[in-house]
């Protein structure tokens, strides 16, 4: 289903706080200055605020958006999540495999000039580099780009459409008139917005073909604001602009350098053409931009950074100019004035800064604890389950993960019950989920994040529609709740994990010990925490520690007949005690 073009949510929520709103221009890599000048505005915002976890931007913008590799770093920050710091780290290395095996001048010459368009660089090493992000950052390759949690901060990146010219638009929130069953992956928006010709060659998505976006918008400041009168505002009438002014707390734009007249060294005349051509357009989009926003401007809700000197002789791939561009970025960002446009900015960010959005359980923490059941407990195996874990802040702050594993009826679950019962102040929740298929496993994922994890709407029907393609969102969701960093006092317990298998499973004609794709796949994405896997025979599970289950002993099996009837056997006619059987 498609959400309303603006919930009163949305409505209340710009009233109320006020919007952030984050815009990043296309450059190459001298997006890395970017990054650079985001990193000071976020260092000088969490010392503004004082102790406690530092924010990530996601945390502080509603809306991040850019165009090529703004478009690549939005995603970073706002789909991903990465704080500054890691952005650029991730940024510089995924620069450097992006332009690995660069063509020289002669060669950069005959492609460009030949009739077969081939472009300088394979689009394989930046899916690549990309996909290495993903995974790094605890992301499926196959994570769609929609993020259908209100809650979340919303991202956008730009690309042009191959035969048509015109602007599209990737979003990760979905508006009035679109279907997120249309949602690109991840990785092929990035892809998208970054495909800037001649370096990478046009990407498809669906039956389309995209270039990269800063052929119609390499400063996406004004599709910042459309999108934000989309999202928060009840109409398009003209009034909604000057309503969309109103709500801005702080709306920041943040370019790739002033390239002059001296773009790219050694390029091919066109190719100068076509970078001077975009430079002029920045700073052409941001003089409009100012002129219309001029009062905000005024107000000191408004603002721009870009480094102006230092950046005109780097080519948008020449990622071997990393240490000029840190060095041009902090000259700048060390200039009087802008020292003061960033004390002015963190001042209009702090202002009302909405709270962390991370849920926090607020029901009983053991909800999705089964009950218990009869039971013997077995002194040494749960002292042992105890010494895997070693339940300390510090352990849990790392992930554990205790592979329980022994015939079926040995106790295997009611043992990770009773470690959770006796060690019910380590932990603030317990989740039990089944492994048995990756429809159990999707299944119930969805059901605890819609039980526990989802906004209020979801309560409303938002999330009734479990569509296969969205079951990754929803995977997305429990994982970023899990590797929080305020939370890591959780037990996840999956249950009934068959390895991978050739034919029935009721058959148990099992193909070796390696669990299915699917769960190997989630519990690479976990960081933190205390995880049970319970299964009838010893998995290969990367980073676990095993743990079997024998058969009970004998005195063992008497207490659980027993506890099983009671005294009905000491009362019994006979009169004999079980032993004697």
């Amino acid at each position: 289903m498609a959400f309303p073009k603006a919930t009163n949510r949305d409505l209340n929520y710009a009233d109320d706080k006020g919007l952030r709103i984050l815009s990043l221009d296309g450059g190459g890599v001298r997006g890395l200055a970017s990054i650079i000048c985001l990193e000071r505005l976020m260092y000088r915002l969490n010392k503004r605020r004082g102790p406690g976890r530092d924010l990530k931007p996601f945390e502080v913008f509603d809306l991040i958006g850019g165009t090529s590799t703004g478009g690549l770093i939005a995603i970073m920050l706002g789909r991903l999540r990465m704080d500054a710091t890691e952005c650029r780290k991730a940024y510089v290395n995924l620069m450097k495999t992006a332009f690995q095996g660069e063509p020289n001048f002669v060669q950069k010459v005959m492609r460009f000039g030949s009739s077969s368009g081939r472009p300088f660089y394979s689009s394989d090493g930046l899916k690549a580099a990309i996909r290495s992000v993903l995974h790094n950052a605890g992301f499926s390759e196959n994570e769609l780009l929609i993020d259908d949690s209100l809650d979340n901060c919303r991202v956008f990146v730009c690309a042009t459409s191959s035969r048509t010219t015109g602007l599209k638009i990737f979003r990760s929130y979905e508006l009035a008139n679109e279907n997120a069953l249309d949602s690109p992956t991840i990785i092929t928006a990035a892809l998208a917005t970054c495909a800037a010709p001649p370096f990478f060659d046009k990407v498809q998505v669906g039956e389309a073909y995209y270039h990269d976006g800063a052929l119609k918008a390499n400063n996406p400041i004004f599709t910042a604001v459309e999108e934000a009168q989309n999202i928060w505002t009840a109409d398009d009438s003209p009034a909604s602009l000057e309503n969309i002014k109103n709500k801005v707390r702080c709306i920041v734009s943040i370019g790739t350098g002033d390239l002059g007249k001296h773009a790219v060294g050694d390029s091919p005349i066109e190719r100068i053409k076509m970078l001077i051509r975009l430079a002029t357009e920045t700073r052409e989009v941001h003089g409009k931009f100012r002129s219309t926003w001029g009062e905000v401007f005024r107000q000191r809700r408004a603002f721009r950074f870009n480094v102006h000197q230092g950046l005109q002789e780097i080519a948008i791939d020449e990622f071997n100019k990393v240490a000029d561009i840190i060095q041009a970025t902090e000259e700048y960002l060390n200039e009087g004035d802008i020292v003061g446009d960033v004390l002015d900015c963190i001042k209009a960010l702090d202002s009302d800064v909405r709270k962390l959005q991370y849920p926090r359980i607020k029901s009983n923490p053991s909800q999705f604890a089964p009950k218990p059941g009869v039971f013997i407990k077995r002194e040494a195996l749960l002292r042992k389950t105890e010494d895997l874990f070693r339940l300390s802040d510090k352990q849990r702050s790392i992930r554990t993960i205790v592979n329980i594993f022994g015939r079926p009826g040995s106790g295997k679950t009611e043992l990770a019950l009773s470690f959770y019962r006796e060690n019910l102040k380590s932990f603030t929740t317990i989740v039990r989920i089944s492994g048995q298929s990756k429809e159990n496993f999707s299944h119930e994922l969805v059901r605890f994040y819609k039980s526990i994890l989802a906004p209020p709407e979801a309560h409303a029907g938002a999330f009734d529609d479990q569509r296969p393609l969205l079951i990754d969102n929803h995977f997305g969701k429990v994982t970023e709740w899990l590797n929080h960093t305020d939370n890591s006092k959780w037990l996840l317990l999956i249950d009934d994990v068959y390895p991978g298998y050739k034919e029935d499973v009721l058959d148990q004609k099992y193909e070796g010990s390696r669990p299915h794709d699917f769960l190997l796949e989630f519990l690479d994405r976990i960081r933190q925490g205390s995880i049970i896997v319970i299964s009838r025979q010893e998995l290969q599970l990367r980073g676990s520690q095993s743990l079997q289950v024998t058969a009970l002993k004998l005195e063992e099996s008497l207490q659980l007949l027993k506890d099983t009837v009671g005294d009905s056997l000491h009362n019994s006619d006979n009169g004999k005690d079980p032993a004697s059987f």
